[in-house]
């Protein structure tokens, strides 16, 4: 019979690893249905991206696009005709398309105030637009997401999927989904839900947890190892159970899932991670306060990003 070596180490370890996997709760989500999107464009150099966005999603979750701009696009006044070319172009490719006219009771609204009420008048599932709003990404870089992106960040009633920096091939950013889980950014079962709506066929999931000086007090019956604290679910028996149901779905899903550990500032290390190379992040912005903690952390996340994030 041969002889099994391990250390003291190897075996605190798998103990410990045990007893987090123990004090996880069972996590259910549904991923959600998507029927109608509201692709927001704007004329400017992110529309292009957008639109590649919105298109994937809308072939896979077989929904339809309604394409609409906001009074005062650079475009005007030859938006209708813009948004009408879009809309044909998307039908020649098999994506059911119609524009979304703007009331003329919305023309003298704010860019935001007519793009929620767009959002109302469909019943979209998501909104998908350009971060900032109204602008080049190249005028502005990520220094700033715009003022209706702030706002539609506090009062869309639906995720919304921001675009980024330009992308030849907005789709590759679909392959692979970030979901960061830390105590300031809960992901939840609906980010989590969303991660797997978002996520192509054959692709991959990133969970990445974040400790560092931030992090609340440890509790002293919790091991001080960072990765068993994660596993432990940082101190929760709900996020442990989220991370058990994930990579339990992505398994069953055929989705590759992994789970990495990084310590810092949490906007500076998500940012480092996010613009390594071509995906789509997720963040959940709740509660939606703009003077709160977690809505400007996200702002601030947001602005620090070169690739798509959806905002939930």
């Amino acid at each position: 019979m041969s002889e099994i070596q391990s250390d003291d180490k190897d075996i605190r370890t798998n103990v410990e690893r045990f007893e987090a996997a123990a004090r996880a709760s069972k996590v259910e989500f549904e991923i959600p249905r998507i029927d109608r999107i509201l692709l927001v464009l704007d004329g400017s150099n992110q529309d292009a991206t957008s639109e590649g966005l919105a298109t994937v999603l809308a072939r896979s979750a077989e929904a339809e696009l309604r394409i609409f701009a906001a009074d005062g696009s650079r475009r005007d006044p030859d938006r209708k005709d813009y948004l009408d070319r879009r809309a044909e172009a998307l039908r020649e490719n098999g994506i059911r398309a119609e524009v979304e006219a703007l009331e003329k009771s919305a023309e003298n609204l704010k860019a935001y105030e007519q793009i929620l009420a767009a959002a109302e008048r469909t019943s979209c599932d998501l909104m998908v637009l350009c971060a900032p709003y109204l602008e080049d990404f190249d005028s502005l870089g990520r220094e700033s997401v715009g003022t209706t992106l702030d706002i539609l960040m506090c009062r869309s009633a639906v995720p919304v999927l921001a675009a980024r920096e330009p992308r030849d091939d907005p789709g590759r950013c679909l392959e692979k989904i970030l979901l960061p889980i830390t105590p300031f950014l809960d992901p939840g079962a609906r980010a989590a839900a969303w991660t797997f709506r978002l996520v192509r066929e054959g692709g991959h999931i990133q969970l990445l947890a974040i400790t560092g000086d931030e992090w609340p007090e440890t509790p002293t019956d919790m091991p001080e190892n960072a990765e068993i604290r994660v596993a432990a679910g940082l101190h929760r028996a709900e996020a442990a159970g989220l991370i058990a149901a994930m990579q339990r779905r992505s398994a069953e899903a055929g989705l590759g899932c992994r789970m990495d550990l990084a310590s810092g500032e949490v906007v500076k290390v998500l940012a480092e991670w996010a613009n390594r190379e071509e995906l789509t992040v997720v963040v959940p912005c709740c509660p939606r306060d703009p003077v709160g903690t977690a809505y400007q952390r996200v702002q601030a996340l947001v602005r620090e990003l070169r690739n798509p994030v959806l905002i939930v």
